[in-house]
């Protein structure tokens, strides 16, 4: 159990290391413990949106303390609020998200709203291997860790660190990103050993953490396939040695990995 974690933990840290806040002076956003924010969802949202759009009112709620909630059909919004769109709908028509390839998302804030989607799949946002392409809840936890320090260091609420902010400010932007490698997980129910409970907590970490897929594949024991034993007669020392001999490749077969 603690191997899978550090495995996960690296590809988190490799793959989505924060970028530094821009410099205070920069026109931007501020949420404060007075202000009114607003998450407005479309009419039909994504499972995925919806998941996304409760861990921001919860986290912005316990880091700057400010009125937040999802809008209901009889909230009007005000001059005053601050409106945070999660995934896509009717007010955000304007950013397509067509072009987008499947895993990139939107940020863009203008004074008094923010927007934060991506085109999502209507999957389960929990299936195994990320197989489900959820880009909006990428960009609430992108915006998360970068704005308000959110971080997910384990799965479950003990790793949930969510540091108390007298304000959260956001620089204007308008920016379209993604992760950079398709494929960023270590599948962790190999046999079959932990149940949906585990499972979900697990995928929904490393949602939150940017692991996922962007096209299908999966890698592993794959030595066999891709150097086979062309090389065993000339350099037998690039294969295992078991038991005092070099071995050829079989199935779930070792190369010499130690073997420069």
């Amino acid at each position: 159990m603690k191997s899978v974690y550090i495995v996960w933990l690296l590809l988190v840290f490799a793959l989505w290391v924060p970028e530094n806040l821009l410099a205070a002076e920069k026109p931007s956003l501020k949420i404060t413990p007075q202000s009114s924010v607003l998450v407005i969802l479309g009419k039909s949202p994504a499972a995925s949106a919806a998941i996304a759009a409760d861990d921001l009112v919860r986290c912005l709620k316990n880091s700057v303390n400010c009125r937040v909630k999802i809008a209901g059909a009889s909230d009007k919004p005000t001059a005053e609020d601050i409106l945070i769109y999660v995934g896509e709908s009717e007010a955000t028509a304007g950013l397509s998200t067509a072009s987008l390839k499947p895993e990139q998302f939107i940020i863009k804030v203008v004074p008094g709203k923010i927007f934060l989607l991506g085109r999502d799949e209507p999957g389960d946002p929990y299936a195994k291997c990320f197989v489900t392409k959820t880009p909006t809840m990428y960009a609430v936890y992108n915006f998360l860790r970068r704005f308000s320090g959110v971080r997910w260091l384990w799965p479950g609420k003990s790793g949930e660190i969510i540091p108390r902010r007298e304000s959260v400010s956001v620089p204007y932007m308008d920016k379209i990103e993604g992760p950079a490698l398709p494929l960023r997980y270590s599948y962790y129910n190999r046999g079959g050993l932990y149940g949906k409970k585990s499972i979900d907590k697990m995928v929904l970490w490393g949602r939150r953490n940017g692991l996922g897929a962007g096209i299908k594949g999966q890698g592993g024991h794959s030595s066999t396939m891709v150097v086979g034993n062309k090389y065993y007669d000339k350099h037998p020392e690039y294969y295992a040695l078991i038991n005092g001999s070099r071995r050829r490749l079989e199935k779930y077969s070792k190369l010499c990995h130690s073997n420069p």
